[in-house]
């Protein structure tokens, strides 16, 4: 059974703009492999909740602290707690069920993956980071003057009817968690 989980915040990301502000089109192309590079911040929000933020630099925009694509991820149990909240460059490549992070200057790997038998990203370091027992991975893009990494810390749970925990306000964007 295959399935694609990208998440549409309430129609304030539209898709139309996807071909023309990145180079990662997964709504037409599934088989794509999404490359991004720039500066990115990972929160652990909670035990099994990790949010991954970057402002990209290869997508025909500047970096400008706006975030551009927006991952959230729901592990199916605690996960170690990064604490890379700090910004940092970085390199991250998305095929809609991995999400690979290899932080620049520093010899580590961070793989996400909702189902690990599909897994086809490669890379290399030393420390390898794999977190394969998941719930759910979100991808949110095309975000026009909000929110920012600087915005990150006033990260904000808020209640939904959903999981407990699993709903979070960044600057006006709702955000849910999988679940």
């Amino acid at each position: 059974m295959r399935f694609i989980l990208l998440v549409i915040l309430f129609g304030m990301l539209s898709m139309p703009s996807i071909a023309q502000r990145t180079s990662c089109n997964l709504v037409n192309d599934p088989g794509t492999i999404c490359s991004f590079d720039g500066t990115a911040s990972i929160v652990s929000v909670d035990r099994t909740r990790m949010l991954i933020a970057i402002d990209t630099i290869n997508e025909g925009v500047i970096e400008d602290g706006i975030i551009d694509h927006l991952f959230l991820y729901t592990a199916a149990a605690a996960i170690e707690d990064l604490d890379m909240s700090t910004p940092f460059v970085t390199h991250l490549e998305f095929d809609g069920n991995t999400l690979v992070i290899e932080p620049k200057h520093q010899d580590k790997r961070i793989e996400i993956t909702v189902r690990a038998e599909e897994q086809k990203l490669k890379g290399s370091a030393a420390t390898f980071i794999r977190y394969s027992k998941s719930i759910g991975l979100s991808h949110y893009w095309d975000f026009d003057e909000e929110p920012r990494l600087d915005q990150l810390p006033f990260l904000e749970q808020r209640t939904c009817d959903s999981n407990p925990g699993a709903c979070y306000s960044l600057a006006s964007y709702h955000l849910k968690f999988p679940n």
